[in-house]
């Protein structure tokens, strides 16, 4: 066993109280329920230099790992203004102190035998009431609030807990079943709110080290270690049973994964290959083989190895007593070769279990029959429909929970994020101040940025940033965006791994989601259902849990409506009547108040009969008008720089589907018809725009216009008939 060198940073004795004031208060803050952030600054400005750490996992949220702390006040701002349920870390030699981990019944008696322990310390464990504090008699002491469960010792329930001690000189050495956090690891600051409070058992100065008192214990070696020194390379089976401790769940996130390739790595080199391939399998979503190869493949220089991969498995049940070492490092180790032949590969373990061990989660409802956390809810409709006022709207109401039409209403006010490539964030600001929502509870991100979220390469990024934000609703408008580039919504199995990604990420984070879709081709022509009516794929409607669409009404359309398609979690409620109105909103813009006009909705009654089938069915009446249209448009971009022969015109527009008959209904709305010549002898007709002459037919075509704008968007990029001969 050798003792810990001292560390560069560590301080003097005499600087210690005002470390260990920083600790109290940082506790004070917490047991106060106060932000993170201000327990950080209160440990910052005490003199000790802090990180953010993940509040779940633990793990640092710096690239540079716990290297990477600081005592800039405006740098730790910075940090917990975008994370603001980030645990504060420390390094403890910054302070002067060394932190024990007894987390265990062997760790306990081990620092017993020691002599380590705070004199009574024991003893007033085993008498404390529950949650009880332990006051200032025995030192400085955090019950921690990790992954690590209350242990049994000697007829005791024990917390797992930080002794914190002074070494000046750095620490001696300690037990090898003791976790030792000195200079090379970090441990979470008392007043973090992780899994669980990390809150002061013993509020006293910190003990000093008795260096005396430590006997020599042995340090378990195991035969199979061939190497002597810090970084020993272990039996490749050895590795392979550390590696079948380690699970890999749906809340496994790419960072983990990766993680896990370098540790494996690290610890077997290329003989770990069908380990990691093997850990991988264990996922329960889509595991795609070929990205695994290739990330192992491509790790040239591990950053961790074995130390780190030992560590993680016996936070899972594996016997790590062998290798426990004298220190917690958390640094990166130089990586370990191994020539040992890889084991044969071996059938992945498979969770099965009966039904009868499955405990059933309610449904919670956010808006009772349309939107559940945890669930995916697809909203379809034409453009012009209102489809984004609609939920522009709703995501208003929620923000404030404010009630629907039919009653409905979400429990208590929500947080949403809203992702959109329709709409700007300007534009979706003044949308949703005109709806009345609660700006504070609206979130976005810019749609320069949303290539990041696409699914499922992303889905550690959205369970990172909805956690995060504490987002109750995420908003994909329009849903085929996030689609990973390499997946086409019309593919089926494509459809069902965004699907399957996207449903992981709401159950990881519970969330509720409300995808935004078009229809597809088949339904502007009447051929289609309302179940079958979205664009892609029929996986997508299949794979979420309720479905809504909107359309006019059919014998009113100033009128339309939010009907149900389908739903698999409940009866479907009513359908909800509203209509598109204009909305002012004002705001401040250089001093000046300016009005601004933005589409809105306008609430009417519920309908209990109207179907989805019945909103998306086809009706002459309106796409004539929506024909006619699209021919006006037509004609006024194509004769827009001046008379052209009418054969040209015809020719032109049939390779846009544009019949002669609506063609000319077309023109009588927005041109004329007109002779140029004698018919017989040569003489042409020609078509122009209100406003033109026959004379301008025969002059020389002019600059080319602006285009004026075309709807709709398909008969944007129409040709230019200057470049015909008449």
């Amino acid at each position: 066993m050798t003792a810990l060198a001292p560390a560069a940073s560590a301080v003097v004795s005499s600087d210690a109280p005002r470390f260990v004031e920083g600790l109290f208060a940082a506790a004070r803050l917490g047991d106060a329920g106060r932000p993170m952030r201000e327990v950080a600054v209160a440990l910052v400005e005490a003199g000790w230099p802090v990180l953010p750490c993940h509040p779940i996992g633990k793990s640092p949220l710096l690239e540079g790992g716990f290297k990477g702390r600081s005592s800039n006040l405006h740098l730790v701002e910075r940090w917990w203004g975008r994370q603001p349920q980030a645990t504060v870390g420390i390094v403890p030699a910054d302070g002067g102190l060394v932190a024990l981990d007894v987390d265990s019944p062997k760790a306990l008696a081990a620092l017993r035998v020691a002599g380590l322990l705070p004199s009574g310390l024991l003893d007033a464990l085993k008498a404390r009431a529950p949650d009880a504090d332990l006051g200032s008699e025995y030192g400085l002491i955090v019950a921690t609030g990790g992954k690590s469960p209350l242990f049994e010792f000697e007829g005791a329930t024990i917390p797992p807990m930080h002794v914190y001690l002074r070494a000046d000189g750095g620490p001696p050495s300690v037990p090898s079943v003791v976790v030792c956090r000195y200079d090379s690891g970090y441990v979470i600051a008392p007043g973090s709110r992780g899994r669980n409070p990390y809150r002061l058992l013993g509020r006293g100065d910190p003990q000093p080290f008795a260096a005396a008192s430590v006997p020599a214990l042995p340090v378990l070696v195991p035969p199979e270690i061939a190497r002597a020194g810090a970084q020993r390379a272990p039996d490749i089976e050895r590795v392979q049973q550390a590696v079948a401790f380690i699970p890999n769940t749906a809340d496994t996130d790419r960072n983990h994964y990766v993680a896990c390739a370098h540790m494996i790595k690290g610890a077997a080199g290329d003989a770990g290959r069908d380990m990691f391939l093997d850990w991988d399998a264990k996922y329960p979503g889509i595991v795609n083989a070929a990205e695994d190869e290739r990330v192992f493949d491509t790790i040239s220089k591990p950053r961790t190895g074995w130390p780190e991969l030992w560590r993680l498995a016996a936070s899972h049940g594996f016997d790590a007593t062998p290798e426990i070492a004298e220190d917690a490092r958390s640094d990166f180790d130089d990586p370990i070769s191994s020539t040992v032949a890889p084991p044969p590969r071996s059938a992945p373990n498979l969770s099965v279990r009966s039904f009868a061990e499955v405990k059933p989660q309610p449904i919670e409802w956010l808006l009772p029959g349309r939107v559940a956390r945890q669930q995916i809810t697809m909203i379809n409709g034409w453009p012009g429909e209102g489809k984004t006022s609609v939920v522009i709207d709703i995501s208003a109401r929620m923000t404030r929970a404010e009630k629907l039409p039919d009653g409905t209403q979400t429990p208590r006010p929500l947080r949403v994020l809203f992702l959109s490539t329709e709409d700007s964030e300007s534009i979706l600001h003044l949308r949703l101040r005109a709806a009345g929502a609660d700006m504070g509870r609206v979130f976005t991100i810019p749609d320069t940025e949303l290539h990041h979220l696409t699914l499922p390469s992303h889905k550690a990024t959205w369970v990172r940033y909805l956690r995060e934000y504490q987002i109750d609703v995420v908003i994909v408008d329009p849903m085929k965006t996030f689609l990973d580039p390499n997946l086409k919504d019309i593919a089926e199995q494509d459809a069902r791994k965004f699907m399957l990604a996207l449903r992981q990420v709401c159950e990881a984070t519970n969330v509720a989601a409300i995808c935004i879709r078009h229809p597809n081709k088949a339904t502007a022509g009447g051929h289609s259902t309302a179940v079958s009516a979205a664009s892609g794929s029929l996986a997508f409607t299949a794979a979420a849990r309720i479905e809504l669409v909107v359309g006019r009404m059919p014998d009113d359309e100033d009128i339309r409506a939010l009907a149900h398609v389908k739903n698999n979690l409940a009866k479907p409620p009513g359908a909800l009547l509203y209509r598109i109105v204009s909305k002012d909103v004002r705001f401040e813009d250089d001093g000046s108040t300016i009005t601004q006009d933005v589409a809105g909705i306008e609430w009417g009654g519920v309908d209990d009969h109207i179907t989805g089938d019945e909103l998306l069915a086809r009706r002459e009446a309106r796409e004539e008008r929506s024909k006619l249209e699209e021919a006006k448009a037509f004609l006024k971009n194509f004769l827009a720089s001046r008379p052209v022969e009418h054969t040209i015109v015809r020719s032109a527009a049939r390779r846009h589907g544009i019949t002669q008959r609506t063609l000319e209904r077309a023109l009588s709305h927005v041109g004329w018809s007109n002779i140029d010549g004698n018919l017989r002898t040569g003489g042409k007709a020609i078509w122009g725009l209100k406003g033109q002459t026959l004379d301008d037919y025969g002059r020389p075509s002019s600059a080319s216009k602006a285009e004026s704008a075309v709807e709709p968007a398909d008969l944007s990029d129409l040709e230019n008939p200057n470049n015909s001969t008449s």
